[in-house]
């Protein structure tokens, strides 16, 4: 096997970089000075490796006015960062020479910590802390992270506070105000799809100099460490499945817009990227990929959504990918009612941690969801942060595809009506 030359491994520090959301904010990249000095390359060096990132569409230059991003540069980073094996070329990141004045000159190894869990209006249990059970959150993407991090903290004689923000009045300032006054060495914040951002209750913490972590929820531009699925990759992945069974209409089910959609729309914008790679080598078989919008809280299936999945319409979704278990079950009676057989006419992926589904369905597909591994970089993320020794500022953690009878061959498209 070929070894990477020193401007490809440079190439995906930048990209690691990048894609953490560090730039988010930004118009223009580092120029190849400030490259050359931040990770002690030569000039050769630190200009290939920006032919590298222009080659990979995160780039582009403009006379006279150094590196600019390209649109959508973030979610191809993102999928880059999915696909490449390369070992990124260690460096001294600015961001974080930032977050290291975020640790105590005196303080002591790691010894105790908080789990915060943001999950408004969903537990009714007091915000107050509390000791660890398994019943503080009922929340899959709560529970099983914050039993890891429990787990993990206790093996190396780390103590954890745990908080539950249920959304009640003041409860996020309590906790806030506990944190502070207790002199937590670090916090973790779980947030709860649909729950409040974690900016308002992360600031503070950040301003009093108390590393945060935060798990599904992303930088936010604040000087912390975000832990979650790489989404983006995860919907290429979905969509290469597709493509390779032969169908060539899909579909990623979202929430209606206003319901916190950025999540899930980074999947959908993964499946897009596997669509137009595939539209670029074969011109003459197009594919497309659609939004299936639901309304999340209330599992009501919009009239598009409908439509697209009409057996009589030529142009019907014949795959779909379903961003949450609870609009796939919310669409299961849209599914019977038109008469569509699994996967016969209608191949399905889910994002789950297991493949159960309902009795009609039996095993789904599914893009599995490691929350247990979720856990433990969110704890390995904060001992680093607290250590003094972490590089990066988004931890991603991939998702990989189970294979359950809900995906078959694409079906064949039903002649259009005179």
């Amino acid at each position: 096997m070929r070894k990477p030359s020193l401007p490809e491994r440079l190439a995906v520090a930048l990209l690691s970089e990048i894609a953490s959301g560090h730039y988010s904010n930004k118009r223009s990249f580092l120029s190849r000075r400030k490259i050359m000095k931040l990770w002690k390359v030569s000039s050769p060096t630190a200009t290939k490796s920006l032919d590298i990132l222009r080659e990979w569409d995160i780039l582009s230059a403009r006379s006279r006015s150094g590196q600019h991003f390209q649109p959508h540069y973030l979610r191809t980073a993102l999928l880059h960062l999915n696909k490449t094996q390369l070992a990124p070329l260690p460096g001294q990141l600015s961001w974080t020479a930032k977050a290291r004045r975020l640790r105590k000159e005196n303080e002591e190894s790691l010894q105790r910590i908080s789990v915060v869990s943001i999950c408004d209006d969903l537990e009714q249990s007091s915000p107050d802390r509390h000791k660890w059970s398994p019943a503080a959150s009922r929340s899959v993407p709560i529970r099983i992270p914050s039993q890891v991090i429990f787990n993990k903290a206790n093996k190396a004689g780390v103590a954890v506070d745990f908080y539950l923000d249920n959304g009640a009045p003041g409860a996020s300032e309590e906790i806030v105000r506990a944190l502070i006054e207790s002199r937590m060495q670090g916090v973790i914040i779980l947030r709860r799809l649909l729950a409040s951002p974690v900016a308002p209750m992360a600031k503070p913490l950040l301003e009093a100099g108390i590393p945060v972590v935060a798990v599904f929820d992303d930088c936010e531009h604040l000087r912390m460490v975000s832990v979650n699925f790489n989404n983006v990759g995860l919907g290429y992945k979905a969509a290469q499945v597709f493509l390779n069974e032969g169908h060539r209409h899909l579909a990623v089910i979202v929430p209606e817009e206003g319901e916190d959609t950025n999540y899930y729309s980074d999947s959908f914008h993964g499946a897009e990227l596997a669509a137009s790679e595939f539209n670029a080598l074969h011109p003459d078989d197009p594919v497309t990929v659609s939004v299936l919008a639901m309304q999340l809280q209330r599992g009501r299936v919009l009239p598009a959504a409908k439509a697209l999945l009409r057996k009589d319409n030529p142009r019907r979704a014949t795959a779909i990918l379903c961003t949450a278990v609870s609009l796939l079950h919310a669409l299961e009676a849209t599914i019977q009612r038109g008469g569509l057989k699994i996967p016969e006419d209608l191949s399905v992926i889910m994002c789950s941690t297991t493949p159960a589904f309902s009795s009609r369905l039996n095993l789904v597909d599914i893009m599995k969801l490691d929350f247990e591994e979720i856990g433990a970089c969110a704890f390995a993320a904060l001992q680093s942060l607290c250590a003094n020794q972490f590089t990066e500022k988004a931890w991603l953690t991939d998702s990989c595809y189970e294979a359950h009878g809900t995906v078959g061959p694409a079906p064949a498209t039903p002649e259009p009506e005179a």
